[in-house]
């Protein structure tokens, strides 16, 4: 088995083999969240596009709004690790067509089953990737996870269970 060398790898390897096609704001929204875009267009796209907050993006990165101003100015700055992890999970439910750029951040704000009810920011905040992943996987796929894994480490053995299609 091969070990992904990043979570976009990650997200690559566990996505569905099948891609829709995506409308232009889609695309563009990727293009900004590719890996080799600069950190100051990723927060652009993560503002702007996701509407994600201001305050949500510092208690995830754990840092203050002086920063993230820096950040968004500087454009080369390192991008932190709990960043990187929204930016995967951001495009693995867009890249699958499950949810559209503007409904992404609603999907982090709401309250998720396979996350024990618990939000998926606040669960990237506790540096739970793949715990949020699989719940994005189980959006994307109509999947509902049965029981969450007990820890990121055993996100492995998750038991899915597959959803019918509405007639």
């Amino acid at each position: 088995m091969t070990v992904p060398q990043t979570k976009a790898d990650e997200v690559e390897r566990r996505s569905e083999p099948h891609q829709p096609s995506l409308d232009s704001d889609a695309q563009a929204v990727l293009a900004k969240l590719d890996e080799a875009s600069p950190l100051s267009e990723q927060l652009q796209a993560f503002s702007k596009d996701l509407r994600l907050r201001d305050r949500e993006l510092m208690a995830l990165a754990g840092v203050s709004r002086a920063t993230l101003a820096r950040w968004r100015k500087e454009g080369d700055a390192e991008r932190p690790p709990q960043l990187d992890d929204l930016r995967a999970i951001a495009i693995q439910l867009i890249r699958s067509g499950a949810l559209g750029p503007r409904s992404v951040a609603g999907w982090l704000r709401s309250r998720n089953r396979g996350l024990s009810w618990q939000r998926p920011l606040d669960i990237l905040r506790e540096k739970e990737f793949s715990l949020v992943l699989s719940a994005a996987e189980a959006a994307c796929g109509g999947r509902i996870p049965i029981e969450p894994p007990e820890s990121a480490a055993e996100d492995e053995g998750t038991s899915f269970t597959t959803v019918p299609e509405p007639d």
